[in-house]
């Protein structure tokens, strides 16, 4: 991006550089020990962060709960030890999910640092450059999570008590729309890029990310409509 672009099209947000001066610009440290609704406040309210990134990591976080809670009630049902397993994996997910909301707060605010660098300063390009790779690499990682938990829930979804078979379902369309998200913010950051090598490898992987959860999220849904009906 050249100039002053910012001003007219904002990569994943609509926050101006400016903003840092004004200091408010919170800890990247988003989610812990907040409730839902000082988290939704700060959402709703017209500072740079939280935005759709960090909303992302959020419903990925709650759809991993889902998968928890399902095979919470499962194994007080004697099932099989597999779902220990999988209550592992879910638990790490949304760990991490928890994570990658913060870390995308943080990769924003490195986006907005690099553009109120001078304009005549030879590094800034460079550094705008590194900073928009950087925040695309966080929803690429969102995406690559996601997967992972589909996964999980392909698994879970034939394991599942018949009763509540249908969170699982819910649980993966959350996964699905996390992704598609997440994909998305990938796309406004290219947009501001000029390494041509970057852009390329960020198209591929967004490309083979999106295929792969359309075709896990339809099969993820099919084994819950089966084990319902």
């Amino acid at each position: 991006m050249q100039g002053d672009a910012l001003d007219q099209a904002r990569p994943r947000g609509s926050a101006h550089p400016g903003l840092l001066e004004e200091g408010r610009l919170k800890d990247p440290d988003c989610l812990k020990g907040k409730t839902i609704e000082a988290y939704l406040d700060e959402l709703a309210s017209a500072a740079p962060t939280p935005g759709g990134g960090s909303a992302a990591a959020l419903v990925a976080a709650l759809a991993a709960s889902l998968g928890l809670m399902v095979v919470a009630v499962g194994g007080k049902r004697g099932d099989e030890p597999r779902l220990s397993e999988i209550a592992t994996h879910l638990r790490d997910l949304r760990a991490s999910f928890l994570q990658l909301a913060s870390e995308d707060e943080e990769a924003f605010r490195g986006v907005l640092a690099s553009y109120r660098l001078p304009k005549d300063d030879l590094k800034r390009e460079g550094l705008i450059e590194i900073s928009l790779q950087e925040a695309a690499a966080v929803p690429i990682r969102l995406a690559e999570g996601c997967i992972a938990l589909l996964d999980r829930l392909i698994e879970l979804a034939p394991l599942s008590p018949r009763q509540i078979a249908s969170d699982v379902g819910a649980a993966c369309h959350l996964a699905r729309g996390a992704i598609d998200s997440a994909l998305l913010n990938v796309i406004a950051n290219i947009a501001y890029m000029h390494d041509n090598a970057a852009i390329a490898k960020l198209k591929e992987q967004r490309s083979r990310l999106s295929s792969l959860s359309a075709e896990m999220a339809e099969r993820a849904v099919s084994l819950v409509i089966d084990r319902i009906g």
